[in-house]
């Protein structure tokens, strides 16, 4: 069954393939095959070297949040990856509800996710670059 799956994988792919193929074999039954092709084979044993693209500098994200205008419906809370947003157990808006608070500033990976579904509008995440930080001080 093995090489049948395979012979009709050959026939559905087009190109010059390499007799040497790895297949690699996946816990969901799935059979991945990689080829090399031939022209492929020559640039990887080229030396030229690869042209990267410059690196990207280093952010720092502050989150802000408008208590006033939080509901405290939890959402940027539960969708945060680092869980740097809490919601305030001792302290009310002046709608008498609790707001989120940031309980960890530094460890904002900038990702926006509590930006982009908080209801109210009441969070944005200001991103700055460390050089520029750096530079100004």
């Amino acid at each position: 069954m093995k090489k049948s799956l395979f012979n009709e994988f050959l026939r559905v792919r087009k190109g010059k393939f390499k007799r040497d193929s790895i297949i690699l074999k996946l816990k969901r039954k799935k059979i991945v095959s990689v080829y090399i092709l031939e022209d492929d084979e020559k640039m990887l044993k080229s030396k030229r070297t690869p042209i990267l693209p410059p690196p990207t500098p280093e952010k720092k994200y502050e989150i802000f949040i408008d208590s006033e205008q939080c509901d405290g419906c939890e959402l940027c809370l539960s969708f945060c990856p680092k869980d740097i947003i809490e919601i305030s157990k001792d302290e009310f808006n002046s709608r008498m509800l609790h707001y989120a608070i940031v309980i960890k500033p530094e460890e904002c990976a900038g990702c926006r996710q509590c930006e982009r579904l908080c209801p109210t509008v009441s969070l944005y995440i200001l991103e700055t670059d460390i050089k520029e930080v750096n530079n100004s001080e």
